[in-house]
């Protein structure tokens, strides 16, 4: 079996795979890591693990892992792919944007795939049917969004998108509150549909993939020909976990 990890901004998802077949999922705290993964360990047969981090210092679980299992890999800007890249600074692309690029490219192999992960930012990105990862884009995801106007701001309050004030979302805000909430989910909603319809313009046969904390709430605001994947970024891993194992 295969246990993969996903380390983000501010919780770590992970689940454990047999082969293609996701078995059990979950999402931990960061600081609850190291002892959720030997737990994991002590229940699974595991044999492979891969861990995509954004950031932060986890070298103790990194060797406990390493020591652990026979196979052991850190996705990184090294990493073997199972698709050609264009992106013209390899180095800085975000291993969070790498998976979900190889999770398109398995789900929906013959498709060309607008990939959109509404997370901590809110990341755009495009993978043709010939398996040519073009790019995309990043922009504020809708809490950062909140928290911008706010701290950059003398007076505007902290608002969430989680506020029931929200449903339905107005589109001419009459109170400060809801001119806030109107700007930001409104904005957001707009700025996905414009740009759908831009690649849409240029590619045929687009398969459009919505994921990340907001896929949920951003689903039901957004065209029904949209795939929502909660799981997304893990299926990538296991996909490029086991590309290594084969390729090494």
């Amino acid at each position: 079996m295969n246990l993969v990890i996903d380390i983000g901004n501010t919780r770590v998802k992970s689940a454990v795979f047999k082969q293609d077949k996701l078995i059990e999922a979950w999402v931990w705290e960061r600081s609850a890591t190291m002892k959720n993964c030997a737990d994991v360990l002590s229940r699974y047969q595991v044999t492979a693990v891969m861990v995509a981090s954004v950031g932060g210092d986890f070298k103790e679980l990194h060797h406990f892992l390493k020591s652990s299992v026979p196979h052991y890999f850190v996705l990184n800007a090294t990493t073997l792919l199972p698709f050609t890249s264009r992106y013209d600074t390899p180095g800085s692309l975000g291993v969070d944007r790498i998976a979900v690029v190889a999770a398109a490219q398995y789900l929906y192999p013959s498709a060309n795939c607008l990939v959109i992960d509404a997370g901590s930012c809110i990341t755009y990105e495009l993978i043709t049917s010939e398996g040519i990862y073009l790019g995309g884009g990043i922009s504020p995801g809708i809490q950062m969004r909140y928290n911008a106007m706010n701290t950059q701001t003398a007076s505007l309050p902290l608002l969430s998108a989680t506020d029931h004030t929200v449903f339905p979302i107005p589109t001419i805000g009459t109170s400060t509150v809801s001119c806030m909430h109107s700007g930001v989910l409104l904005g957001v909603r707009h700025e996905i549909a414009g740009w759908i319809a831009a690649i849409e313009a240029d590619l045929e046969n687009l398969t459009v993939i919505l994921t990340g904390g907001d896929a949920k709430y951003l689903s039901k605001q957004l065209k029904s020909t949209i795939f929502a994947h909660p799981n997304l970024a893990l299926v990538g891993i296991n996909q490029l976990l086991q590309y290594q194992i084969t390729h090494d």
